[in-house]
């Protein structure tokens, strides 16, 4: 059983609706203005394409839900400038990035890195929270936490396993 649906809720972050449109163009545009520039393909059942996407920004990150209706193919190459933990709350999606591929639903996030070609298919009904965290200030708070200059970019494991004990407290509260 999704989360979603065993804890019944109003749509995650709603009181910060950045945007609902069915257009295209519109919705790629949207999201590309606090993510980065993207191919965005509707595929099958693309009459329910339906763009819903709220947005709290933070100094360093911030907290996204995102839902297309339908399903898509999101291309955005490499992040760049963040990384972006993808918490399924409903449905799932295929998730490449780098050499690997993620299965993604309600028991496995996905964890993107900046630095690795990302491709991704969001099945019809997946709904997303989504982490973003500025490559920036997490590589600053590392090398503070090291106490040493690191050579090259911190990068994590992209399949995060959320029916592990130590992510389960966190989890309830959504």
């Amino acid at each position: 059983m999704d989360r979603a649906q065993s804890h019944p809720q109003a749509e995650p972050l709603s009181a910060h609706r950045l945007f609902c449109t069915s257009d295209i163009d519109l919705a790629r545009h949207g999201v590309a203005g606090k993510f980065c520039a993207h191919d965005l393909t509707p595929g099958a059942g693309h009459h329910d394409f339906a763009v819903r996407h709220n947005h709290a920004p933070g100094q360093s990150l911030s907290l996204n839900f995102l839902s297309y209706g339908s399903e898509v193919v999101i291309d955005p190459g490499e992040l760049t400038d963040f990384y972006l933990l993808q918490i399924p709350l409903r449905g799932h999606a295929e998730v490449t990035t780098g050499r690997r591929e993620v299965a993604a639903d309600p028991g496995c996030a996905s964890l993107l890195n900046p630095t690795r070609s990302t491709r991704m298919i969001w099945h019809q009904g997946c709904e997303k929270l989504l982490l973003q965290i500025d490559r920036g200030a997490l590589h600053h708070l590392a090398e503070s936490l090291l106490a040493q200059p690191l050579p090259q970019p911190v990068i994590f494991d992209p399949e995060v396993r959320l029916d592990s004990p130590v992510l389960q407290g966190w989890l309830r509260e959504f």
